[in-house]
């Protein structure tokens, strides 16, 4: 049967192109900024609505070079 995916873009465009991709009825496609706290615990949210777990998350939307591990923890201050 294959995964449901939830697919996450700020760039609504993009994330159109990307959905397409994606065998009907398996994917969902969510516009949203991963740098808001809000707007990721909502994509949760809509994954579990929809497809009702999570077993996999892939964050691909970028690096941080000169970000030390120890300093994360602050990245999740609302």
């Amino acid at each position: 049967m294959g995964a449901f995916v939830t697919c996450v873009d700020i760039n609504p465009a993009g994330l159109k192109d990307t959905i397409k991709l994606i065998p009907k009825n398996q994917g969902q496609a969510v516009t949203a900024d991963v740098t808001k706290y809000s707007d990721m615990e909502a994509v949760a949210n809509q994954a579990i609505q929809k497809y009702r777990k999570i077993d996999v998350i892939l964050n691909n939307s970028g690096i941080m070079p000169l970000a030390f591990f120890l300093i994360m923890p602050k990245a999740l201050e609302k």
